[in-house]
This record gives C-alpha cells, structure tokens and sequence, in this order.
C-alpha cells in the first residue's frame, strides 16, 4: 500500500505531543482476505480526528502478538510513540475475541 501525502501528515499530527486512542479492527474484503485496520483518534484544534493508519492483509492465522507486531512496526516506521496511547477500542467480534484480549494486554504493558 502507497502512503500518500495526506496520510504521512496524518501520523505527523499522532506524533505531536497529544492523546490519542488507537482502534483496531479485523474485516473481510470481497475476496474473503482479511484485512487488519488500525484508526488513529485524536484532539486537533478541538475537533475529533479519525485517521486510517495501518490496513494490513492478515494472509494466515494470527495470535494479539503478530497484530501487535504489525502495528509497531508501523508506530516505529514513523515514530508513533506508544506513551502517548490513553485507550485502545476493539469492535469486540466473535471471530477475535482472546486475539484481542492479548493485543490489549501487550499494548497496556507498553
């Protein structure tokens, strides 16, 4: 996936010294992929921003740690900071539940 200019201001504005929350999410696509979507949330100039960051292809079977693996490849990549995250959202679907249980306990640990 190409990161455009917008998107690459977008992680400029979650590096800044702010809160933010971070979203994540598993869909299928028409294809039945699954894709991993990480939203970014913060505070700009008192208005709610809502960011895609990260939209991965999960090819195989994967534990909270492989996502969490993913998502910090991408926070390090582009200097996100981990110290800055006050919440991490997941849509709580059947298909992830202990997947994201661990992704939250390796994200709290941080």
């Amino acid at each position: 996936m190409k990161i455009t200019v917008d998107q690459q201001d977008d992680n400029h504005e979650v590096q800044r010294p702010t809160d933010w929350t971070v979203q994540v999410d598993e869909s299928t696509d028409v294809s039945d992929l699954s894709i991993l979507l990480v939203i970014a949330r913060y505070l700009k100039v008192n208005e709610l921003e809502e960011n895609l960051l990260v939209c991965y292809p999960l090819t195989k079977r994967c534990t909270g740690e492989d996502i969490f693996n993913v998502i910090q490849g991408y926070f390090c990549g582009n200097e996100i900071d981990w110290a800055k995250c006050c919440g991490v959202c997941t849509d709580g679907g059947k298909s992830m539940p202990g997947c994201y249980n661990i992704l939250v306990h390796v994200v709290v640990s941080k």
